[in-house]
């Protein structure tokens, strides 16, 4: 298993974060959970000819052991093309009230003992027990990304846990 993540907080003392006390941010579960859970995630990239940043929802899966996020997508994609030039991108939970984003690298993954258990979890995550095949060959046969992330952030965006929840996690 991957180690947890560092706390602490994020730059935001403008809106009365507290930079230095750690006291009420979020422990790195309760973005895992979300994580998990999130059906809808945005994938942000930056577009390989312009530099110009391309959002775009996807499915994915947050496999809690390596600490790392999957998606596929086709080979086609604006968003395949511009990891191939960039491999920075940010992925955001669908949630604009229990805010989870991380950003970090991603790596177009072929084959693979893990590759496999995300296609296994994507299967299992969005389809039903007969269509779970289907989906997993489709998954399988697009691009595969697996994104480890270098920094998390999450926001309660309720005025009372706003600025004392606010939280940044650094691996």
């Amino acid at each position: 298993m991957a180690s947890v993540p560092r706390s602490g907080r994020p730059r935001m003392a403008e809106y009365g974060v507290p930079i230095d006390d750690v006291e009420g941010t979020l422990p790195w579960q309760w973005a895992s959970e979300r994580l998990a859970a999130c059906r809808n995630f945005w994938v942000i990239t930056v577009s390989h000819r312009e530099a110009r940043p391309h959002a775009m929802p996807v499915w994915g899966v947050w496999l809690e052991q390596s600490q790392t996020f999957w998606f596929s997508c086709a080979f086609s994609s604006m968003k395949h093309r511009n990891l191939l030039a960039n491999h920075n991108l940010t992925v955001a939970v669908s949630d604009t009230v229990e805010v989870v984003t991380l950003e970090g690298r991603a790596t177009l993954v072929a084959e693979g003992p893990e590759r496999a258990l995300a296609i296994a979890t994507y299967g299992e995550k969005y389809a039903e027990p007969e269509k779970r095949t289907e989906l997993q060959e489709f998954m399988a046969a697009n691009a595969t990304w697996q994104v480890v992330p270098e920094r998390g952030f999450a926001i309660i965006e309720r005025e009372d846990e706003f600025a004392a929840r606010a939280t940044k996690w650094t691996w």
